[in-house]
């Protein structure tokens, strides 16, 4: 009988960010949501979850990266 060896090396998350890089994005991303003025002069705010979607990073993990910080 042959033992099943289950590999999970291919589902083993690599995605280690540095902290100032996680500072940087959910700061921006709360400037998204906070809003602010574009060149023109424009007022930009938008919701948390198409600001994250801006930034590049699930909502979840920046809320989860906000909490950590404060």
């Amino acid at each position: 009988m042959n033992p099943v060896v289950s590999s999970n090396s291919s589902k083993n998350r690599v995605k280690e960010r540095k902290i100032g890089e996680v500072v940087e994005k959910v700061a921006l991303w709360r400037r998204f949501y906070t809003g602010f003025y574009d060149e023109d002069g424009k007022f930009i705010n938008m919701p948390l979850d198409n600001a994250a979607l801006k930034v590049g990073i699930s909502k979840k993990t920046l809320d989860d990266y906000l909490l950590q910080i404060r």
